[in-house]
């Protein structure tokens, strides 16, 4: 993985089985046939799919799935998956 690079990480728990995950991105998100429930099909999307990714976490109504950047700090990812600086944080 490269510096910048974004994680994808979804929580099966929360997932409520809506789809718009997979709708929105098929490359990276799948449902469970079984109960729709969401699958990862990859952690480490391709710059090309990240804006459908953005777009799957802005839509899920669960809020299950969230965005991590290798360059920042944990901290700096709020629940939404949306990276927010810290406060006092110059950028």
């Amino acid at each position: 993985m490269s510096a910048g690079a974004v994680r994808v990480k979804v929580d099966e728990h929360r997932c409520v089985g809506a789809g718009q995950c997979a709708w929105i991105a098929p490359k990276v998100f799948d449902q469970r046939a079984s109960d729709g429930i969401v699958m990862l099909l990859q952690p480490h999307p391709g710059p090309e799919d990240l804006p459908w990714v953005r777009e799957a976490v802005e839509r899920c109504p669960a809020r299950a799935i969230t965005l991590e950047h290798d360059d920042i700090e944990h901290d700096d990812i709020e629940q939404d998956g949306i990276e927010h600086p810290a406060q006092g944080d110059p950028r």
